[in-house]
């Protein structure tokens, strides 16, 4: 089959378009021209999650074309300018969603994947979104032995000092996930017991204030398309914590709900689903006392000036995950003061991932000076011994999921104990 010049001619346009559209948009953005959202590379890196913007320049060499590396240096610049992106994942993905929930009307299932592929379900009768369940595994069992031990070593260490360790269960451990049985080997309270619970020593309270089995349950204290909690869920663990310390209770703390669109969270945007947006609330505390500080600098957590305000208001923006938006990211290390509280002997590290940036300004209302690290963070250069050490604490609270004592015992297996895998 011979092509003609003039079909030829319009393939090479259209091919030399479809390339020169996102250098041009590129060249034109890098120049400070704005351009619509829709043209831009800012509504899919929101749904990504995150920007890569590798050097072609610096791949543009022997080893880099060997190695693929200039390759995918031009893949990935093209790819964050091509206009219309963030609608074309979108679209696609209610695409397959719908061929999906076609082929699951003759099935049944309970719980059906957004997108082919996709690692998150959506369960639709109530409108949720979960990633699909955490299995165990000898690695696992490894992990929550050798945090064990490490947390009762350290606690040993420093007698004089009340060690709180909160584990709660998020929508990857949770029994409740409706893809748990659906899944071969999926994680269970008696695993955790046995390779964790059980080899605590009575140097450490335990606190289990999430567990459940029941998915209802589960849904009155967690986000529905975001593996965090709502304020409910804060309120349940900080009031198990409080019961445990003697701190003031906020069981009749009144519930604010911020006038900011509405989000669809982590599993929403990672599962290519706006469907089932909600609102962001917390609890009306009085926190005007407490300052906070990052790296010596004085900071405001999150956006949360943007967030009451309205600002952040367009769709694909709010579809990102609200629940940082508002209450900020993880440093390293946050130092949170009281001004209301002026005693040394009042001073809190709070050890936790993300679910603690939702919790750590209630706990900090009770101590002169909050000390809150989130070990996962890679700006974390000490370890939990030396940060007693230099704050002179007298509790510390440690709150995480089985999930994260793997990632920490994989990413960070020093910082508890301060000699493990050294």
């Amino acid at each position: 089959m011979t092509i003609s010049k003039k079909y030829y001619a319009v393939l090479v346009a259209l091919f030399t378009v479809f390339i020169l559209t996102p250098v041009g948009l590129s060249a034109l953005s890098s120049f400070g021209v704005p351009l619509p959202k829709a043209l831009s590379s800012e509504e899919a890196t929101l749904l990504d999650g995150a920007y890569s913007n590798p050097s072609i320049k610096k791949s543009f060499n022997l080893e880099g074309i060997a190695s693929g590396e200039f390759q995918n240096a031009v893949e990935t610049r093209i790819k964050n300018e091509l206009p219309f992106r963030a609608q074309m994942l979108l679209g696609n993905a209610a695409v397959q969603r719908s061929l999906i929930k076609a082929s699951n009307a003759i099935f049944g299932f309970e719980a059906v994947p957004t997108f082919y592929g996709s690692k998150y379900s959506e369960i639709e009768d109530t409108q949720r979104i979960v990633p699909n369940s955490f299995v165990e595994s000898p690695n696992l069992a490894n992990s929550l032995e050798d945090f064990a031990k490490s947390l009762d070593a350290v606690a040993a260490e420093y007698p004089n000092t009340k060690f709180v360790l909160v584990v709660n269960e998020d929508s990857w451990t949770t029994p409740a996930n409706p893809t748990s049985p659906l899944i071969s080997n999926s994680l269970t309270t008696q695993f955790v017991q046995t390779h964790l619970y059980d080899n605590l020593s009575d140097n450490v309270t335990l606190l289990t204030p999430h567990t459940y089995t029941d998915t209802n349950e589960y849904n009155q204290y967690y986000m529905t398309t975001d593996h965090h909690w709502n304020v409910e869920g804060v309120r349940k663990t900080y009031e198990a914590i409080a019961h445990e310390l003697g701190l003031e209770s906020l069981a009749d703390a009144p519930v604010k709900e911020l006038d900011a669109a509405l989000t669809c969270g982590q599993e929403g945007r990672l599962a290519l689903d706006p469907a089932y947006p909600f609102t962001l609330k917390t609890l009306d505390v009085d926190t005007s006392s407490l300052t906070h500080e990052a790296h010596n600098k004085a900071i405001t957590p999150g956006n949360k000036d943007e967030y009451e305000t309205g600002l952040i208001s367009d769709p694909l923006r709010a579809y990102y995950n609200g629940y940082h938006y508002y209450f900020g990211g993880n440093e390293a290390l946050e130092i949170i003061r009281n001004s209301a509280i002026d005693d040394e002997s009042k001073r809190l590290i709070f050890v936790s991932d993300s679910y603690g940036i939702a919790l750590m300004d209630y706990l900090a209302l009770n101590y002169s000076d909050t000390y809150k690290t989130d070990p996962f963070n890679n700006g974390v250069t000490f370890t939990l011994p030396s940060l007693l050490d230099d704050t002179r604490a007298q509790t510390v609270v440690i709150m995480t999921t089985a999930r994260g004592i793997n990632t920490l015992e994989q990413k960070n297996p020093n910082f508890v104990d301060g000699t493990a895998g050294n």
